[in-house]
């Protein structure tokens, strides 16, 4: 048997991107004797499971043997699939026991493919051989686990594809097995495809837009023969129609993207197609509390029940976030979702139960905001922003008039979401699209102005901010003490931001009694940092100082770490005025702290701008350029920069760049710039514990100046090469040196500068003041 010829059928075309995986299968073969594939259909399991086998073929003694059970209508047939895929013949009706009996002796891998359709006589023939045939060992492909014992599952998922704000050049191709995948099928059929730096976003979008499905770009290649790129991405919103035309000799689930979809919608239960419909109407990914707030009729057990079910399937992917288990389609399942959605006639039901839900999230999440564990909700928050922005959505495609006032209450409601969680473009968006769509005058206008005041003034839009807030004022529903502060507030913002500062310690003055006697926590604090930041800039610290330690209290009573991030900034600023530099780069640094967590890019640019007017104030101009150009890369996260919040703090900044400049030279300040700007997140946190523990009473990190730590020569050009992400391997075939005498030079580096990584290092060597 082991010397059969055609047991795992032979591929016309590469294997793209799964190395990994390919790995990961291997492993769980030698380790476990069931390994099942599993994944949504179309997603590549098949192609991974007959290259295992190619790959085990030579490594077991009776080799590797591949099954396709794709024509089968009954799940008793699976043995004797299994007879003919062996080449067996029994001169008997009892298969089963037959097949059993001649595994028992044998060394060998059996592949089962397409298990889900018959899935109960898997279940019964795998138990019965794993049982009985010790040396048999079964690869699985299926869109649901076999869910015996002893068997592990290796999901299956979709190619990798770039993120959607990715810089791409064609050599990044090889990043992104999805984009090779493509650029394979393609320029195999196309004479006229190409990928070079000019198409590669194309291509990335179109892969983005296939949920980098395997199945899918190989159809979507196919059209590239007759369609320009461009033309492609456009028709791809009707990706059934679009997709079709596959290979004539594949299965015919695997000829259209349809068919595909319309097998597994098949393979459910009535529930399940039920709960499938229903959950379409997400965008992107759920959670349990919304599919039971949103899908559920009856008992949210039922939900739970059909969920899992659905997971097993693969209708559903999971996925793990900081904010829990999410459950997401692939945009091909869900679109095919919709479309059983509006025939049962329930597309309505479901989207207005949708809007209210989200709507009703956002009240929550408001309340809950202003207190403990921000960074939780904050991120909840930006989760369901593709959901949020569903509901706006559909409110504001309503001629309904409280559709359209709870549009505008939306809108105003998710302004944490706008402002700290840095969606300022979108958020001025939203709001400025409900406020047109309702011009009638009812609280939830009211508070969409003084909610887009506030994201226009963060924005540099000083004349939108002005109108709204006159706008605002003019209003009767305006005239609660609640409003009033907040207005009060925006005005204050706006007179600091436009450089009137007694105009903007009056407003606030009178923003911070209204917001005590209302009791409103969060309007108080904010008050009170602006308010402290005004007495700094007007030359009044002990005023200043009064109001900070006021602030820095309140929000810590109440677990504040947005407004203490604020205060804590306020304070570094204060010390500036003042000329404590190294208090002032320890406040900022405690800033950061909290202001890291929430991923709040506003705060963290503004600590950057006041780190950097400290660092160049105390002569270290290296760390003012490098600490510039953090403060430049979180401006072009957040949409905006530092001449939004007015001529005072630009001119810090402007005075402190020209100091760096001027004792750096122009070009070795904007390589200090440059390099920060492309420092990533694991850098930045390295940066500022170098930063901080240098500054600290007890440092264990000399300062740079005015007394340099001394490395040889070659520990800088090793340091230099770590710098630039070389391992000590490569660093030693680079300098010509042995493994071991770099490994060497790499730990005196360590001792001698004090550092406990390499990462350390890293950024030491691309951040430290040149040597002149």
């Amino acid at each position: 048997m082991s010397g059969a010829a055609g047991r795992v059928p032979a591929q016309v075309t590469s294997f793209v991107g799964r190395d990994d995986e390919l790995s990961a299968v291997r492993e769980s073969l030698a380790q476990c004797r069931l390994v099942s594939l599993v994944g949504p259909g179309g997603v590549g399991k098949t192609r991974l499971a007959v290259e295992t086998a190619r790959v085990l073929d030579s490594e077991v003694p009776d080799g590797a043997w591949f099954v396709s059970l794709a024509h089968l209508t009954d799940p008793a047939q699976v043995a004797q699939a299994v007879v003919n895929a062996l080449a067996m013949k029994f001169s008997t009706t009892n298969v089963v026991d037959h097949l059993v009996a001649s595994l028992m002796d044998r060394d060998m891998l059996v592949v089962l493919d397409n298990c889900e359709h018959v899935l109960s006589g898997c279940q019964a023939f795998v138990a019965r051989v794993l049982s009985m045939a010790p040396g048999v060992r079964f690869l699985t492909a299926s869109r649901q686990a076999l869910g015996i014992s002893g068997e592990r599952v290796v999901e299956v998922r979709p190619l990798a594809a770039p993120d959607p704000d990715a810089a791409l050049r064609v050599q990044d191709a090889s990043r992104y097995p999805a984009i090779q995948l493509l650029d394979e099928r393609a320029s195999a059929i196309s004479s006229h495809y190409r990928l070079t730096d000019e198409s590669i976003d194309l291509v990335a979008q179109l892969v983005r837009r296939l949920d980098g499905l395997p199945l899918a770009i190989e159809l979507a290649a196919a059209r590239l023969r007759s369609l320009s790129l461009r033309e492609l991405l456009e028709r791809v919103s009707d990706r059934f129609r679009i997709l079709g035309g596959g290979d004539p000799t594949d299965l015919p689930q695997h000829r259209t993207l349809r068919a595909l979809v319309e097998w597994s919608h098949e393979l459910c239960s009535p529930d399940e197609q039920r709960l499938w419909a229903r959950m379409s109407v997400f965008t992107e990914s759920t959670d349990l509390a919304s599919v039971e707030a949103i899908c559920a009729d009856h008992e949210s057990t039922d939900v739970v029940d059909t969920l899992d079910a659905l997971v097993a399937k693969s209708i559903l992917i999971t996925e793990t976030t900081p904010c829990g288990l999410r459950y997401r389609m692939l945009e091909s399942i869900s679109e095919y979702g919709r479309e059983r959605l509006h025939a049962r006639g329930e597309e309505q039901t479901l989207r207005h139960r949708h809007r209210e839900h989200f709507l009703e999230l956002a009240n929550r999440a408001g309340a809950a905001f202003w207190g403990p564990d921000q960074a939780r909700h904050l991120a909840h928050l930006t989760t369901e922003l593709p959901n949020f922005g569903t509901a706006l959505d559909s409110f504001g495609g309503d001629d309904d008039k409280q559709a359209q006032r709870n549009a505008l209450a939306l809108a105003a409601r998710l302004r944490i979401l706008w402002v700290m969680g840095g969606h300022l473009q979108e958020g001025r968006r939203r709001l400025e699209q409900a406020l047109a769509a309702h011009t009638t005058a009812c609280p939830e206008r009211v508070e969409a102005l003084w909610s887009c005041a506030w994201v226009a003034l963060l924005q540099g839009d000083q004349d939108a901010t002005r109108d709204r807030l006159d706008e605002c004022a003019s209003l009767k529903a305006a005239a609660d003490p609640h409003t009033r502060s907040f207005c009060a507030t925006w005005q204050g913002s706006l007179a600091l931001f436009q450089g009137d500062l007694d105009a903007a310690v009056e407003h606030f003055t009178a923003a911070a009694a209204g917001h005590r006697t209302e009791g409103s926590a969060e309007g108080l604090l904010m008050s009170l940092f602006q308010l402290a930041l005004t007495h700094a800039l007007l030359g009044n610290p002990t005023e200043a100082h009064r109001l900070c330690d006021e602030a820095v209290a309140g929000s810590t009573t109440i677990g504040d770490d947005w407004a203490h991030s604020y205060a804590l900034w306020t304070r570094a600023h204060v010390a500036v005025a003042e000329g404590r530099l190294e208090d002032a780069i320890t406040a900022g640094c405690q800033s950061l702290e909290l202001s890291m967590p929430l991923d709040n890019q506003l705060g963290i640019a503004l600590v950057f701008e006041v780190l950097a007017v400290a660092s160049v104030a105390a002569g270290r101009h290296h760390e003012g350029a490098t600490l510039l150009g953090l403060a430049e890369t979180a401006w072009r996260k957040v949409g905006t920069d530092l001449q939004a919040f007015g001529p005072q703090l630009a001119n810090l900044r402007g005075q402190a760049a020209a100091r760096a400049r001027a004792a750096l030279g122009a070009a070795k300040f904007q390589q200090a710039h440059r390099e920060a700007a492309g420092f990533n997140y694991a850098q930045v946190c390295t940066y500022l514990d170098i930063l901080a523990r240098t500054y600290s009473d007890d440092a264990d990190v000399a300062p740079a100046s005015p007394e340099p730590i001394t490395l040889t020569r070659r520990e800088r050009e090793v340091a230099a090469l770590v710098g630039k992400g070389l391992s000590n391997r490569d660093i030693a075939a680079r300098l010509v040196l042995s493994h071991r005498t770099v490994e060497g030079h790499v730990e005196h580096i360590l001792a001698k500068l004090g550092f406990r990584s390499r990462a350390e290092i890293a950024v030491w060597a691309t951040t430290r003041e040149p040597a002149t």
